[in-house]
């Protein structure tokens, strides 16, 4: 996987075009937010909130030369929407298994998400946000792992 430095994993994965709002980092979840005047692609934009239902995809290129995917609002990314991409994690604060659930995290990075319990308001909402499946194991903050993006996200918010 280290031979992959932008893009998807593999051919199937839905790619977008969008323009950031901000300086964006490689691999990690965006959320959509409003167009600028004039922009036709989506916007999206670094996330700092946990659990966030709006969590769209995850960037994955272009690859600038500061090793960001958006180094300044209106830069033009690319998004894997759905499929196979790497996305970095925090699997320090809570170990994050094969398999395991993915949200947004304040630090911006994925995180495991406990969805057991009864159902309520506050677990349907985790699982609104859910954003990504973890396809390998990670013990530590800052960890790049591959993920399979849902497209349920980008859209969904809770009252």
């Amino acid at each position: 996987m280290t031979a992959i430095v932008e893009g998807p994993i593999g051919t199937e994965a839905v790619v977008l075009d969008a323009v950031a709002a901000g300086a964006i980092d490689l691999w990690h979840p965006v959320i959509l937010v409003a167009a600028g005047s004039g922009e036709d692609l989506p916007r999206v934009n670094a996330t700092s909130s946990a659990n966030d239902p709006l969590a769209y995809g995850v960037v994955v290129g272009p690859k600038l030369a500061s090793g960001k995917a958006a180094d300044a609002a209106g830069d033009k990314v690319n998004i894997v929407r759905l499929g196979r991409c790497k996305c970095v994690v925090d699997g320090n604060s809570v170990n994050i298994a094969i398999g395991d659930a993915l949200v947004t995290a304040t630090s911006g990075h994925g995180v495991k998400v406990d969805l057991t319990g009864t159902v309520n308001a506050a677990l349907l909402q985790k699982l609104l946000a859910v954003f990504a499946t973890a396809l390998k194991a990670s013990t530590a903050d800052g960890d790049t792992i591959p993920v399979d993006v849902r497209a349920a996200g980008g859209t969904a918010k809770v009252a």
